[in-house]
């Protein structure tokens, strides 16, 4: 389910392996943004993001990738998790997956957030 949402709503942007897109989006392969704590990633999916990213050593900034990341609040907790969990373990990663709870608790404790987030706040 996971892959299915990605091929169809990330890829776009990310790539179909993951490797990001000029002048798009940055990589998701070897990202500590996709691997690291699933709570910021979970948050960064429910409200966006904007600004400068350093992936793997490499700083991506606008014009070379969009100046944010749109929100994909409005999927189900199941469908962010399924895509959470895919792209935490595609690629040769292995984080742990992530439920649909995980995400519920998330849009509760950030219920008040307004606009994306920015890199500076974590």
């Amino acid at each position: 389910k996971g892959h299915t949402i990605y091929s169809g709503l990330c890829a776009s942007c990310h790539g179909a392996e993951g490797k990001g897109m000029p002048m798009l989006a940055p990589p998701l392969v070897k990202s500590d943004w996709v691997t690291g704590d699933p709570d910021r990633l979970a948050r960064i999916l429910l409200h966006g993001l904007e600004g400068a990213i350093e992936v793997a050593g490499k700083t991506y900034a606008p014009p070379e990738i969009l100046p944010a990341m749109p929100p994909a609040g409005m999927m189900s907790n199941d469908e962010l998790a399924a895509t959470m969990t895919y792209i935490r373990r595609a690629w040769g990663h292995q984080a742990d997956p992530v439920t649909g709870g995980d995400i519920q608790r998330n849009r509760d404790l950030t219920a008040t957030q307004e606009g994306a987030y920015s890199t500076t706040d974590w």
